[in-house]
């Protein structure tokens, strides 16, 4: 519009103007020179001469007019606005209405004039409003959920959303990945980036959703499994054009898994174990029995005693192997006494400082007070003594090796994540080295037997799963933690005994000792396997015992019944075919109340033992056992002041 106009062209564009349904509001320093009826309806103004002549102030919203004024003395000095913006406008009725304004400068009847191109946008602002609201609630809830939501444009393959979970999982900012691309596949593993690519490409071409396990690396070098569920997104025309998914850090669940795995496949291979030291034992009960039988013999200048003595020496590493297998199996049986681990431990450390040599610093920190546990003391003195050779061998040229006790609670926290520990009040062993660490491939297999990293020659392997096996037949759980060049710690956390500590001279008085030696007694021997059957009944005869003999259950129980034959001492293996040894002593004894009870056996049965643990004050003879051990422990039997329960 132009004062040079034509009256002609000044009627045809207010008649346009007043006609158009876009508000056009003309101004001069703030005070209303034009308005046309759509402006007038946007303020809700009947007519629209009562707006000519007033303030514009009015119509604009209070928090809005400081922007207004701002603008408009930046254009009456020459500087450069925005020429379109939004501002919420006053209608008559007190209502505000969100408008998109377009200002120009004009020169209307010869005076320079601001106009107003103004358009209702409320139902717009209101849209976009909700829409940001939606948005800010999906956005409180992607940020709030454990796993990382994202969402993937598939033609570009960039991603337009990563909740901030993503950053955790991924060690990155975000905005790093929004820049790269691809930098999300260049953080996984480059093993299992192939299966993850072939997933991805199947989501791309339509396929049904894909569940992915992958590990990533992270920048500080640490490493997380991370595990992905991503579904595509179909546009109309059914092409995908989107993935959405949810990703979670799973580290903590296959570490679970892991040492679940292996806890199964160690009680695997003990059961195996355990049921190759049972027949074992009984094989080595002949083989050393004989051998003792004919050193004794023979005379000490015969030549062929030297031979015979290596029988026996080969016999008792063979036995000594069979020992730790059946710790491992946790199959061996166990003495138990209520102990101070500060005491015992004390007691040991003369001894470790001869295993562990000069080289190497021990320090012993020892918590007080301590709980009590309950343990077999011999037992306990394996435990230690094998850690610290396995710490010595870890440094050759030198270090230190510490032991540390402690009360520990276990919660169930750290009972989740560890497979095999158990909640409650614990006694913590911690045996540390500085020595040469251990990888996580060996970590995997440490406890299992015959597994070694030493040279041939110098181990059998079993050390670790002696340890094992001890300690889980005790209640206790063992973890190691370890890294390459930074040294290994072992921690062995035993249950608390509510049991009263037993003072050691009342456990070191309690029984005596006999040489082995002859008797004149009679005993019924109970044992299913002829071997060791008759080497039994050839030890005992040659010692001037009388000897009965029967291959089962059924047998001894008749030759107890027979009022004609009397005997001394019950003589029975425990694990017997159809009945087992505490059977047959319990109906022995129900017919001959005076009849002594002694048990042997190689392998824990629920018989006498229990979980592993003897019977308090039951006569037991370990197999596989000398000539020698046997003579002794019937003599102590038979010469007990009280005899022992059955």
């Amino acid at each position: 519009m132009n004062g040079s106009n034509s009256p002609s062209n000044d009627s045809l564009y207010r008649s346009l103007i007043e006609g158009s349904v876009q508000g056009i509001l003309i101004h001069a320093n703030g005070v209303v020179r034009f308005a046309n009826q759509a402006v007038a309806k946007l303020a809700g103004i009947e007519h629209v001469d009562t707006m000519i002549g007033q303030s514009i102030w009015p119509f604009i919203c209070v928090d809005d007019r400081p922007l207004v004024a701002r603008y408009a003395q930046a254009r009456a000095e020459g500087r450069a606005v925005p020429t379109r913006y939004d501002l919420r406008i006053v209608r008559q009725d007190g209502t505000v209405r969100w408008v998109d304004c377009v200002v120009t400068m004009i020169t209307w009847e010869g005076e320079p004039m601001m106009m107003a191109a103004v358009v209702d946008v409320t139902d717009r602002k209101q849209a976009e409003a909700h829409l940001q609201a939606s948005e800010e609630r999906f956005r409180l809830l992607a940020d709030n959920i454990k796993e990382a939501f994202i969402i993937v444009d598939v033609p570009t393959g960039r991603a337009l959303y990563l909740s901030r979970v993503w950053e955790e999982i991924w060690g990155r900012r975000v905005e790093e990945a929004y820049a790269n691309p691809r930098l999300w596949f260049e953080a996984i593993d480059a093993d299992d980036q192939s299966s993850v690519a072939s997933a991805e490409q199947r989501l791309f071409e339509g396929h049904a959703a894909a569940t992915q396990a992958f590990r990533v690396h992270r920048p500080d070098g640490s490493m997380c499994w991370a595990r992905a569920r991503m579904f595509p997104v179909r546009n109309d025309c059914g092409e995908v054009y989107r993935l959405v998914g949810l990703i979670e850090d799973i580290t903590s669940v296959r570490h679970t898994e892991q040492q679940l795995r292996q806890a199964l496949k160690m009680d695997a291979i003990g059961r195996l174990a355990g049921g190759i030291a049972h027949d074992f034992n009984n094989l080595l009960v002949v083989m050393g029995g004989y051998a003792d039988l004919i050193a004794e013999a023979l005379d000490p200048a015969n030549p062929l005693r030297k031979d015979v003595d290596e029988i026996r020496a080969a016999a008792k590493s063979a036995t000594g192997l069979t020992q730790q297998l059946l710790a491992f199996s946790r199959r061996q049986i166990l003495q138990p006494q209520v102990l101070d681990l500060n005491q015992a431990l004390r007691r040991v450390e003369r001894l470790l400082r001869r295993v562990i040599g000069e080289h190497i610093a021990l320090a012993m920190q020892l918590g007080t007070p301590l709980a009590r546990v309950h343990v077999d003391p011999g037992q306990l003195e394996q435990i230690i003594v094998n850690l610290a050779v396995n710490a010595r061998d870890a440094m050759p040229t030198g270090g230190r090796l510490t032991i540390e006790t402690a009360d520990i609670e276990l919660d169930a926290t750290y009972v989740a994540q560890h497979p095999g520990a158990s909640v409650g009040p614990h006694v913590m062993i911690a045996v540390s080295d500085t020595g040469a660490g251990i990888d996580e491939a060996t970590k995997q297999r440490l406890f299992e037997p015959f597994f070694t990293t030493k040279a041939v020659g110098h181990g059998t392997g079993l050390g670790l799963s002696t340890v094992y096996g001890i300690v889980k037949q005790s209640h206790g759980s063992i973890f190691v933690y370890s890294e390459v060049h930074k040294g290994s710690t072992f921690k062995i956390f035993l249950p608390v005994s509510t049991t009263l500590l037993v003072e050691e001279s009342s456990v070191a008085c309690a029984g005596r000792r006999h040489l082995a030696g002859s008797g004149s007694e009679t005993v019924l021997v109970v044992e299913d396997q002829l071997e060791v059957r008759r080497l039994i009944v050839d030890t005992l005869q040659r010692h001037q015992y009388r000897v009965v003999a029967a291959a089962n259950g059924f047998e001894a129980v008749e030759l107890a019944r027979d009022r004609h034959l009397a005997f001394d001492l019950l003589l029975t293996d425990v694990v017997l075919p159809g009945s087992s040894g505490r059977d047959i002593a319990r109906q022995v004894v129900a017919s001959r109340p005076i009849v002594r009870v002694l048990y042997m056996s190689g392998y824990t049965d629920e018989a006498i033992v229990h979980h592993g643990i003897l019977d308090a004050g039951l006569a037991f003879l370990q197999k596989p056992f000398t000539a020698e051990a046997l003579l002794t422990k019937i003599r102590d039997v038979l010469e007990a002041t009280e005899p022992p329960p059955w």
